[in-house]
């Protein structure tokens, strides 16, 4: 709102240095060949986003006396659209990267399992599947056992030459 006001009076955003023309003209320490003064330091793509908006705001205040649009040229909307969506893509690059560790990371987790001796040891996630798949297909095959002694003591003998003789 400052800029506005002070640019609408003279055109440009003025400093106690004189107008300014961009983020340099607005920090003296950038002039002397310091590290520039940028209140979250983000890097040269902010900078530059930074100063299209600065133009942005000059341009507007000197058509704002014309009656003009105080929306940014063309080129500065696409310098700004650029700089956002690299950052959009750094974030998604990000993210992605974080959803396949988490895929591996049944693979890098320890587990502390104890077997039938009561003996606690700990295991990667790859040992910790294999063992379990092995106690699955026991207590499954001792199910079938349990199911063929029960038939085989009603008397109901489902195997291949019961089928035969019923047939």
């Amino acid at each position: 709102a400052a800029a506005a006001a002070a640019g609408a009076a003279g055109g440009d955003v003025t400093t106690p240095y004189g107008p300014a023309r961009s983020l340099a003209d607005l920090d003296p320490t950038a002039a002397a060949g310091a590290e520039p003064m940028s209140p979250l330091n983000l890097g040269a793509g902010a900078e530059d986003a930074a100063a299209a908006l600065l133009e942005a705001a000059a341009q507007g205040s000197a058509d704002a006396a014309a009656g003009a649009s105080w929306l940014p040229s063309g080129e500065q909307w696409e310098r700004l659209w650029t700089h956002g969506a690299t950052g959009i893509v750094i974030v998604a690059v990000q993210v992605a990267s974080f959803l396949v560790l988490l895929s591996f990371a049944d693979f890098i987790r320890f587990h502390l399992v104890m077997n039938r001796r009561g003996v606690v040891r700990v295991v990667r996630g790859q040992r910790l599947q294999q063992i379990q798949r092995r106690m699955r297909q026991r207590r499954q095959q001792r199910q079938r056992q349990q199911r063929e002694e029960a038939n085989e003591a009603f008397g109901l003998d489902l195997h291949l030459h019961g089928a035969a003789a019923a047939a």
